[in-house]
């Protein structure tokens, strides 16, 4: 949407939310899923087991607002996972195999609301910013886009539209301190975790 002007005037931006996970083959893997409690500004590092003696071993979450700029897998967030698995969730994946290592975007909008449907400008029709949601709200989001295509116009109801949603305001000062008040929060709870690092 960057590249065409009045496309990017019609959306808000989208921030990229990238997770990294792997697929590891264990010959003792667990037969039923398993999660940390939320961190990593996510939810949870969690291992799902899958046919034969594969499991997936997901994820991470990092917030980048540079287009582009998360790329692939990073070295760090690869290590963070094995780490947290063996350490947290299941000591006999030190023996694992890595199968696949998998890096994907999850894209967020400016004011962390889906953006879906037809937009200001003619003919441009938007289904994003669902952010780790896209495959719970497909149903939904699909009903939007297929009815507002086919009226030619917005939906009065549709609660996602981009029409009308401008940048985010400014914050106020309680606000920013708010904000500030959870990062920190967020930041404590990593600190506090096993291995106490910090990414």
């Amino acid at each position: 949407l960057a590249t065409v002007p009045e496309a990017a005037q019609a959306v808000l931006p989208l921030l990229e939310g990238k997770g990294t996970s792997l697929v590891l083959r264990s010959r003792n893997a667990l037969p039923h899923v398993v999660r940390t409690p939320n961190r990593e500004f996510a939810c949870g590092v969690h291992l799902v087991p899958r046919a034969g003696s594969l499991v997936y071993l997901g994820a991470t979450n990092r917030v980048a607002s540079v287009a582009g700029a998360t790329g692939a897998a990073a070295v760090g967030e690869v290590h963070y996972l094995i780490e947290t698995a063996i350490r947290q969730l299941d000591t006999r994946l030190t023996h694992a195999d890595i199968v696949s290592v998998q890096s994907g975007c999850r894209p967020l909008s400016a004011d962390g609301n889906p953006l879906v449907g037809v937009t200001a400008m003619p003919g441009l029709v938007v289904a994003t910013g669902t952010y780790r949601n896209g495959v719970l709200l497909a149903p939904y989001v699909g009903e939007i886009v297929a009815r507002e295509i086919t009226m030619g116009c917005g939906e009065a109801g549709n609660p996602y539209s981009p029409i009308g949603r401008d940048q985010p305001a400014a914050k106020s000062h309680a606000e920013i301190k708010d904000v500030l008040r959870r990062a920190s929060s967020g930041l404590l709870a990593m600190m506090l975790e096993p291995g106490g690092t910090l990414p």
